[in-house]
């Protein structure tokens, strides 16, 4: 199991996954490995989190919640949410999300002991997060995809 997020202290996007790696494992001398290898992860969940105080866009410009051209505010009177709880309700509107990536992943590890390795691990994310964003105009695609770096130690029994 995989927790994931992305954002910052205004908006951020969190999803639970299940990552399954098929990896070539190859020792090239002794005690350092290689791998690499598919991946296909299964996203379980995922949810926005938004802060009512923040700004939307950190460019320069402050576009409080409330001063977005959507009208979060007329939003917030028209649904009887919460600023936060409109705006995170909007967004999933707005974002499909995907429920299966699939990665690329390249490794790099040492047998510290017989019992004891430690890796690095590098997830190159192929397919987008989201499907598509609607902004009730029509909808156009989003390019987000998923990269993560893993820092492993491993026990074998």
């Amino acid at each position: 199991m995989d927790l994931r997020r992305v954002g910052n202290d205004d908006v951020s996007y969190t999803a639970w996954a299940i990552d399954v790696p098929v990896l070539f494992h190859y020792t090239p001398v002794m005690n350092l490995y290689v791998e690499a290898g598919p991946q296909i992860a299964l996203i379980l969940s995922g949810s926005w989190d938004v802060s009512s105080s923040g700004s939307f866009y950190d460019d320069g410009d402050d576009y409080g919640w409330d001063d977005y051209d959507y009208g979060w505010n007329d939003y917030d009177y028209d649904y009887g949410y919460g600023a936060s709880s409109a705006a995170s309700n909007l967004l999933d509107d707005m974002y499909k999300k995907n429920t299966f990536e699939f990665s690329l992943v390249f490794g790099l590890g040492y047998d510290v002991s017989p019992n004891i390795d430690v890796g690095f691990r590098y997830i190159l994310g192929l397919t987008n997060v989201f499907d598509d964003l609607d902004l009730g105009l029509g909808s156009c695609e989003v390019d987000i995809q998923n990269y993560q770096m893993q820092f492993t130690v491993t026990y074998w029994f």
